[in-house]
């Protein structure tokens, strides 16, 4: 009897909260719903109802916590799954939305709101047809990355919440180092899409890129759950464990892309590299001969393979320099002067400046600038200063000491054969390890500068001959190899002396230092 009456309270409480729900004293109708939680703390509808009292009251997160009792005690109404999924939405919780929307339906548990719901999102995240976006498709490819920004802006004037279209919008800002656009661009994307796979593995590609390789790995994560065969994503988690030293994981990571893609050249060519890593030489060869075999065109591999089996080549192709630096970008200052205790453009500005006793040094062309250490060191003392390098991502970098008055994208033999040459310094440090034959350098600064000057660099040194690549892909120089280049056009050595260049494990790599003049 008791029983009976404890449920009739309840029930007589909760009814005059409906009624003042109904009158719309939301107030009055969130204590008489408290009140019956009081005695019945599990109630579902009155936790369902508070949870609509309080999103009217644009407390949606608070809002969640009710709906979600609701449902703990009655999982099958749709009603109170209609309730969550619309206040997901209006949090712009979309991914969450979508999910719930499609694991309701396959229970079973449907009704006319949660459809309503369902045909809203579709039409509020509609994509536009292959047609519509092959224009930002063609500019991607053609590199025309601003371009693409601005095709794709204009369609999401009628898709504003296409995941394709942010997608595409990611890889532009990407490419142009707009990091902070890129990332926002693809989690809308992962947002709106959520079981896309390809979204979270460019976000993680993004992380990546800015060191962070923790955030990374955990896009990848999510892309793999999507997507188990996702072979591509394979691979760029093993380039990010290798970032953090566990090459033994990268190489399982690069297995498996194999067992999935058995004829993917890149995954054979960082497996090579991570077998590179373990010292595990011969495996890394086979790897690196699968690889190009598979892609013979690729001159990154070849250059690679090269170095390892002890082929002798003229100089790194500008497309593995490029790939390298910039892949190398945003830790390239921190990892060479910190950790590899790399001091080059301090030594060489030291040397420049004793040999122009107190002298102005004019204008300086710093070939192969990467991130602008050398013209920190150089730029109080010189009248101006520019630079040029392969990588646009170590150029940004430059770009950002504001020590430079240009800053070109071009590569060293290019750059001296077609610009006009005005320059008092000619300076390259640690740049020439990837030259290699240094005649068309010496000769072109020769010939075509228009003023009598100097050049100073690094080399890695040797006492072998001439020049030589390393298994490592850099070339060492040895200082009968440059002396010859000076009798040859007719250059003067002002200086030579051997440094630590900079640490290659536990060991100290040797280095030459010069000062010419011409």
């Amino acid at each position: 009897m008791e029983l009976n009456l404890r449920e009739a309270d309840i029930a007589a409480i909760f009814d005059k909260g409906l009624q003042a729900h109904n009158a719309g004293d939301l107030s009055a109708a969130e204590q008489l719903y408290q009140e019956t939680l009081v005695i019945k703390p599990e109630h579902p509808e009155a936790n369902h109802n508070i949870g609509v009292v309080l999103v009217a009251k644009n407390e949606l997160d608070k809002a969640l916590e009710f709906f979600k009792f609701a449902l703990d005690n009655s999982p099958n109404v749709s009603l109170f799954w209609a309730s969550y999924i619309d206040t997901l939405i209006k949090l712009e919780r979309i991914g969450e939305s979508k999910t719930l929307i499609k694991a309701v339906k396959k229970a079973g548990i449907s009704c006319d709101k949660i459809e309503a719901i369902s045909l809203q999102l579709d039409v509020l995240y509609q994509e536009p047809d292959a047609k519509a976006s092959q224009k930002c498709d063609e500019l991607i490819e053609q590199q025309k990355f601003d371009d693409a920004i601005k095709a794709c802006l204009s369609l999401t004037k009628a898709y504003p919440n296409s995941a394709v279209l942010n997608i595409n919008l990611g890889k532009c800002y990407f490419e142009l180092g707009q990091i902070e656009q890129a990332i926002s661009s693809c989690k809308k994307a992962t947002e709106y899409q959520p079981n896309w796979e390809i979204g979270f593995a460019l976000l993680g590609q993004i992380y990546s890129s800015q060191g962070n390789v923790d955030a990374a790995i955990e896009g990848y994560k999510k892309a793999l759950l999507l997507n188990p065969d996702y072979a591509e994503c394979y691979v760029l988690m093993g380039i990010a464990l290798r970032q953090q030293g566990k090459s033994k994981e990268a190489i399982e990571a690069y297995t498996k892309a194999l067992l999935i893609k058995p004829n993917y050249a890149n995954a054979y060519n960082n497996l090579g590299v991570a077998l590179k890593d373990q010292g595990k030489t011969a495996a890394a060869v086979e790897s690196f001969k699968q690889a190009s075999k598979l892609d013979p065109e690729n001159a990154c591999m070849r250059h690679t393979l090269a170095a390892l089996t002890g082929q002798q080549t003229a100089s790194a192709p500008n497309v593995y320099v490029e790939e390298l630096f910039d892949n190398y970008a945003v830790k390239f200052d921190q990892s060479l002067v910190e950790q590899l205790k790399y001091n080059v453009p301090k030594l060489i500005a030291e040397l420049v400046l004793k040999h122009q006793s107190g002298a102005p040094l004019g204008s300086i062309m710093d070939l192969g600038c990467g991130t602008g250490l050398a013209g920190v060191e150089l730029k109080g003392f010189c009248q101006e200063i520019e630079g040029i390098d392969l990588s646009k991502k170590m150029l940004a970098k430059a770009r950002q000491k504001n020590v430079y008055s240009k800053l070109n994208h071009t590569g060293i033999i290019e750059y001296l054969a077609q610009a006009p040459l005005d320059f008092d310094l000619f300076l390259s440090t640690d740049v020439f390890v990837y030259v290699g034959e240094l005649s068309e350098v010496f000769r072109l600064i020769k010939s075509r500068n228009k003023r009598h000057g100097r050049l100073a660099f690094s080399t890695e040194h040797t006492e072998k001959a001439d020049f030589f690549l390393e298994a490592s892909g850099r070339y060492s120089h040895s200082k009968s190899y440059i002396e010859s280049l000076c009798d040859k056009f007719d250059y003067q050595l002002l200086n030579f002396s051997t440094i630590d260049l900079r640490k290659s494990g536990s060991e100290f790599i040797a280095g030459g230092l010069y000062l010419l003049e011409f």
